[in-house]
């Protein structure tokens, strides 16, 4: 996966590579570049200061003073774009984010990032809003069984033998991303549809292929293939619990009662609330 072009860098300080790794995939399963892992040295502060992009500052131990290096680099960004995670002295400073370390801190850490880079969790290129929005043009296309395999920054799509109309492949860009997100975000609130029911996606491929993509960003997926079998689903690609970890290779088989599970289960409420969807709008310059 590649980060969107609207994303900046995001600068990881940590002297810990367990705690480092688990913001990587908590970023990583939100379609954001996996923060570039750093121990921190004496005069880094002025070096990283002069990158564009976003601090995550992991400073509740080691040697190094982290606070203080937070506030430096808030100091000189002249913008919110310093997360540090720990107990500091201080309650806050300028527009630091302080997180700590209860239940849940990476995802914490990854929604703020989001948040102070001024992004919006719909349209990072994620596996989930990837293959949702994919699902959703297979689906308008009128394809009924098709292979996925990822190749670089894209998805190439083929058509299974015997699908109806003889639907030619084709091939799904980071660039058509972009351009389908915007189209399913102009037919919000439209009445529902009636969708090709394939022998696998009975529900329509939007739904089938969104909760896979789900899946995928948790596990840490990368060099994903999905094949359609005549009664069976194959996922396959390369999986680690840490971007900073060599991946491994998994392959898993889905078959026709357990998508069918998967499919009536899944949630295709859209994610969060209404608020965010001005700002989308006037960003992607449909509204």
């Amino acid at each position: 996966m590649r980060q969107d072009s609207m994303s900046r860098p995001i600068f990881l300080v940590s002297n810990e590579r367990s705690a480092a790794g688990e913001v990587g995939q908590a970023c990583r399963a939100r379609g954001l570049d996996v923060p570039a892992w750093c121990v921190v040295r004496q005069g880094s502060a002025s070096q990283l200061a002069s990158e564009t992009g976003g601090y995550v500052i992991i400073g509740s131990s080691g040697a190094y003073p982290g606070w203080e290096l937070a506030r430096l680099l808030d100091e000189a960004a002249r913008k919110p774009s310093v997360v540090f995670v720990g107990e500091p002295d201080q309650a806050s400073h300028g527009t630091v984010r302080v997180i700590d370390r209860s239940s849940g801190w990476p995802d914490r850490v990854a929604e703020q990032l989001i948040d102070l880079l001024g992004l919006t969790p719909v349209i990072l290129p994620n596996y989930e809003n990837r293959l949702r929005v994919l699902g959703r043009e297979l689906d308008l296309r009128g394809y009924l069984s098709v292979s996925i395999v990822e190749d670089g920054d894209r998805l190439r799509i083929r058509p299974e033998p015997g699908d109806e109309g003889n639907l030619p492949p084709f091939d799904f860009s980071t660039r058509d991303f972009g351009r389908l997100v915007r189209e399913s975000l102009t037919a919000r609130g439209e009445a529902d549809w009636e969708r090709p029911r394939g022998r696998l996606a009975s529900s329509g491929h939007e739904r089938l292929l969104r909760y896979l993509g789900q899946g995928l960003d948790r596990r840490g997926a990368e060099r994903v293939q999905i094949v359609s079998l005549a009664r069976s689903l194959v996922v396959s690609g390369y999986q680690s619990e840490s971007p900073y970890e060599e991946p491994e290779p998994f392959n898993e088989m889905y078959r026709e009662t357990q998508l069918e599970a998967l499919q009536q289960g899944a949630d295709l409420n859209r994610r969060g609330p209404d608020r965010w969807f001005g700002r989308l709008s006037r960003r992607l310059g449909i509204g």
